[in-house]
Parts: C-alpha cells; sequence; structure tokens
C-alpha cells in the first residue's frame, strides 16, 4: 500500500515543479496550475499516508517505528514537513493571486480529506481517545481550509507583496517531500541488531515511538523500559515472542494494556538482542529465591514496578531513579513504612516526612495489608544489608 503515497507524492512534487517553471518563464496561468496541483494532491495524499501508516502500524510495526522514531525518522520527518507545509503554503499562495475558483477547489479538497480520518478508526494503543483524535484533524484540515479563505476576502491587499516568495516556497516544499522516498527504502533495510551498540538496538528499532529510555522517546502509551528491572528475563522473553493483551497481563507486564503493543511482530533473533541490550542498561530481576517470604517480595516488587522509579543494591533504575534508593527507606520507622505504603499520597509524604515536593508519582501505587506486612520487614532488612 506504500505506492499510494508515493504516487501521491510524485504527483505533489510536480505541482511544485509547475510553480516554479511557471515563475521562471513568468506564466502566472502555470503557477496557478502547479498551485492547484499541490493543493489537490498535498490533502489527498496526507490523508492516504494517515490511512496506510495505520494499516502498516497494525501489520508491520516494525517498519512504522523505525520511520516514526527509528533510523528513517530523520528523513520521514523532512518528507513530511514537505508535505504539511507544501500544501498549506500552495493553497496560500493561491488565496493571494485572487484565484478564487483554484482556491476554493483546493480549500474543499483540503477540507474533505478529512473525511478520511472520520471514518477510519483511531488505533486502540493511541494514548487519547478517538474522538479527541478527530478533533484535531478537524480543526488542522478543515479550520486549515477556512483560514485560506479568510485570508483571500480579507487580508489580499497586505499580504499581496508577499505573493512572489510564497510562490517561490509552495514551488520548493513540496520537493522536500521526495526525501520519504529514502525513509521508505531505509525502513525496509535489514537491521543487524547483534552488530550494534547496546542502546542503539533499541532507538534504531523505534521502541522510543511508544517508550522512553533514560529520558529520551515517549514515555506514552508504552511507559519507561526502566521497568524491565522489575521483570525476569524469560518473562519479558516469552511476552516479546507474543506481545498479546492477554500475556501482559500473565506476565504482569501491565494491570490495564492498552492493546497487543501496537501490533509489534519480533523474530526470536529480534528479541535476544533487545534482550541482551536491555539487560547491559537496567538489569532484570533474577528468578524468586525459594524462601517462601522473599518470593512474596518479588511478587510484589513485580507487580507495582516498583523498580521503574526505585532502586535496590545493582538492580533497578539508574542513580535511584525518580523515587531513590530502597536502601533509604530501611531509615524509616516500621510504622511511617506502612502508613506510606497504605497510602502514599502526595498529603502523606509531606506529613511523614517522606519528600518536601512530592511528585504524585505512587498515587496509585498502593499496597495492601497483606502486601505492606510482607514488603516493611524486607525493606527494614536492608538496613542491616
Amino acid at each position: 500500500m506504500i505506492w499510494l503515497i508515493e504516487t501521491g507524492l510524485v504527483l505533489f512534487a510536480l505541482g511544485g515543479l509547475v510553480i516554479l517553471a511557471g515563475g521562471l518563464a513568468k506564466k502566472p496561468l502555470w503557477k496557478e496550475i502547479g498551485a492547484l496541483i499541490a493543493s489537490i494532491m498535498g490533502p489527498l495524499t496526507l490523508a492516504c499516508c494517515w490511512f496506510v501508516l495505520l494499516h502498516v502500524r497494525q501489520n508491520e510495526t516494525i517498519y512504522w517505528a523505525r520511520l516514526m522514531a527509528g533510523d528513517a525518522a530523520e528523513m520521514f520527518a523532512i518528507g513530511s514537513l514537505g508535505l504539511i507545509v507544501g500544501s498549506g503554503l500552495a493553497v496560500g499562495a493561491l488565496s493571494l493571486e485572487d484565484r478564487f475558483a483554484s482556491l476554493r477547489a483546493g480549500a474543499i479538497f483540503l477540507a474533505l480529506s478529512w473525511i478520511i480520518l472520520l471514518l477510519h478508526p483511531t488505533p486502540h494503543y493511541v494514548p487519547f481517545p478517538g474522538w479527541f483524535d478527530k478533533l484535531v484533524w478537524f480543526m488542522v484540515l478543515v479550520g486549515g481550509a477556512g483560514i485560506c479563505v479568510v485570508v483571500f476576502r480579507k487580508l489580499k491587499d497586505c499580504l499581496r507583496p508577499f505573493s512572489t516568495p510564497l510562490f517561490i516556497l509552495a514551488g520548493v516544499f513540496p520537493l522536500l517531500s521526495l526525501v520519504t522516498f529514502s525513509a521508505h527504502r531505509q525502513a525496509q533495510v535489514f537491521l543487524d541488531l547483534g552488530s550494534m551498540p547496546t542502546e542503539q538496538r533499541v532507538s534504531m528499532m523505534g521502541c522510543l515511538v511508544c517508550h522512553s529510555m533514560n529520558g529520551e522517546g515517549q514515555p506514552n502509551p508504552g511507559g519507561g523500559l526502566e521497568a524491565v528491572a522489575s521483570r525476569t528475563e524469560d518473562e519479558l522473553r516469552e511476552f516479546l515472542l507474543e506481545p498479546t493483551e492477554q500475556n501482559a497481563k500473565q506476565f504482569n507486564i501491565r494491570e490495564n494494556p492498552t492493546g497487543d503493543m501496537a501490533g509489534v511482530h519480533l523474530t526470536p533473533g529480534q528479541v535476544n538482542a533487545l534482550l541482551e541490550a536491555l539487560s547491559s542498561i537496567y538489569g532484570f530481576r533474577q528468578p524468586v529465591s525459594e524462601n517462601v517470604s522473599m518470593e512474596g517480595v518479588e511478587s510484589i516488587l513485580t507487580a507495582k514496578t516498583c523498580l521503574a522509579c526505585h532502586s535496590v543494591g545493582d538492580r533497578g533504575a539508574a542513580g535511584g531513579g525518580v523515587g531513590g534508593p530502597l536502601e533509604d527507606a530501611a531509615k524509616r520507622s516500621r510504622e511511617t513504612l506502612r502508613v506510606w505504603l497504605l497510602n502514599p499520597s502526595t498529603d502523606n509524604a509531606k506529613q511523614l516526612g517522606i519528600r518536601e515536593n512530592p511528585i504524585g508519582a505512587m498515587g496509585s501505587f498502593a499496597l495492601t495489608e497483606a502486601e505492606t506486612d510482607v514488603i516493611v520487614p524486607w525493606i527494614l532488612s536492608l538496613k542491616e544489608k
């Protein structure tokens, strides 16, 4: 389906070339025709791009991730900039040349392309509701078309001196969209993850489009990769080989998963390379001890993802994370720990002296009475180690 986008890009860039040719040959009609082609093909290609990339996200997620945040992301961003800005400039240029019929056609295509977005569902793993996604695109596309008409009616006389440079930019930016071809080709190149540095394996695969790592990437919807420190290697391997919603619950990856990890399909080789990288960066939880009490502790650490924001020994978040080393908690009294873990609110953080300026991150990780009875003695025992 990628060929649909690339066909649109060729026609869109052709409109830009006609604009530039018309400017060089001093042919106003050529410029108008080129701007009309760009103003029509730009929105259509944008809508087609959204439609196709949604399909890719569902069926070829690694390809999409590499375009959005992996090794092909920079070229894809340049191509997208050319497509988005070039479309707006083409419609805007028509509004300054008293080409009302052409402007109307361009504005209509810009507005109607929203219908494709309205009818097509927002992926269930996108971290905001579908209605909000539709509203944003409505404001961008339909609102953008309306603004162009307002410019034509109200501001054209003030902006007319900028007509020539605007047409030049409207001809150049569509040519930038052709960089998207290189991005598509790059995203298809085989990645030898085993030969790459550890952190580069994660970034090149595009994992940071849905996760964060050491402050980089997007923390939603997948969360920080620091959480792997609360998992065993076997659990992570089983999940990554089949990252479904059911397995997310089974392996305590997430209590309320938002979907099948964006539809990711990893090969065993890719899984092994990523696990080796994550193990090097964060380390994994060791299998539970035969000691019953320790098993209970490990179960709580895993279920509550404690080591995503804390550290204990050489395990967990780098530098102690935002929550600090758990060894520091061992300095507090048994009663303070119980009260805090049963209700880790911002008010309790101040009242108990846990933190002067709490960020409220633990508010949703309260423990039960039974869990508190298990974890508090273990925390206190860290003082002796």
